[in-house]
């Protein structure tokens, strides 16, 4: 039996990743003509009728015409369902089972970050406004696996049906298919990441797709849009009564923790000879922030010691920064 994939399997299996990761992030425009081919495959493999394709700008604007045109069509639902099905017993009928569970942890160890970091935040945002969870998440996992065992094993692709999806999922962003339609949108024409591999901008859309509609995102959090080209209307008051944690973290980091406590009109704790404990409660349930404000004594610079929430005086605070637990420990001559 199989019990681990050697080091040259490793190496084949990263090809295959690298190669669906790309198509899951390309910024190129979408090859229409193969995908509507992939719909007709689709359509045909499910004993349905040829749909008529229709193409938007973006995935927002293709859920407004979900919305108002076939707002009870059930057909979507369906087809994911078999093609989830068939998948599955692909896996369970076709590929030797060690092997194909080896594959597949490697695939979501691997690459877990981007694909569930990157890709799915495009479809959580879609998700978010229309209420709809279809994805093509699980197709880019799916297909790289597929890559690897049919090169490398010699298996045949199960199905027409997969064989419609994959060709959808190479050549076109977001897709729904419906009873008589498909409808497709355009790829993003910008994806912008950080070092992590996380959606990420600065003073921009993290996604982009042609009609200008897109995701703001500070390190893999999707944020409001003020956040990221409006920072100066943050304020200590907004941070504070922010009730979703992660969005409050990025505004503490976009205004800073030092001007934070400097401009929140924040009291002091505690006061002793080694400086002022500030601590700042969050009504969102986040941690709170723990810091003590000291001047440097060869500078007369001031600044603050993030602490542990646990720290309750600026000695504890002062101590626990140079490795001591026991305050009582830390009695310095003098501080430089």
């Amino acid at each position: 039996m199989i019990e681990k994939l050697t080091p040259e399997q490793e190496a084949e299996l990263a090809v295959y990743a690298d190669k669906w990761l790309t198509i899951g992030l390309s910024t190129e425009p979408a090859n229409r003509e193969e995908a509507e081919r992939g719909a007709r495959t689709l359509y045909e493999a499910d004993k349905r009728r040829v749909p008529q394709c229709i193409w938007f700008e973006s995935p927002e604007a293709l859920y407004n015409h979900i919305y108002e045109n076939y707002p009870s069509d059930t057909t979507s639902k369906h087809l994911f369902h078999r093609f989830a099905k068939q998948m599955t017993n692909m896996r369970a009928d076709e590929f030797p089972k060690p092997l194909n569970r080896l594959v597949e942890q490697y695939f979501r160890s691997r690459h877990e970050i981007v694909w569930n970091g990157v890709i799915w935040q495009i479809w959580a945002e879609i998700s978010h406004l229309t209420g709809q969870t279809m994805n093509n998440l699980t197709n880019f996992l799916y297909f790289a696996m597929e890559d690897y065992l049919i090169n490398n094993y010699g298996y045949e692709p199960a199905s027409k049906l997969i064989e419609g999806v994959k060709l959808i999922s190479l050549n076109a962003g977001y897709w729904s298919p419906h009873k008589f339609v498909c409808l497709f949108a355009e790829r993003p024409q910008v994806i912008n990441l950080d070092n992590r591999l996380r959606l990420h901008s600065e003073d921009g859309l993290a996604i982009r797709y042609p009609d200008g509609w897109g995701v703001y995102a500070w390190h893999g959090v999707r944020v409001p849009e003020y956040i990221i080209t409006r920072p100066h209307e943050i304020t200590p008051d907004k941070i504070m009564s922010e009730q979703n944690t992660e969005i409050s973290r990025v505004m503490l980091e976009r205004y800073g923790q030092d001007n934070f406590i400097r401009d929140g009109g924040f009291t002091i704790q505690q006061s002793d000879d080694y400086g002022d404990l500030y601590r700042i409660e969050f009504d969102n349930g986040d941690e709170p922030i723990v810091a003590v404000h000291v001047q440097d004594a060869s500078t007369d610079r001031d600044y603050f010691l993030y602490v542990p929430p646990h720290i309750r005086t600026a000695h504890q605070g002062v101590a626990w920064t140079f490795g001591y637990d026991n305050p009582a420990d830390y009695q310095p001559d003098k501080e430089t």
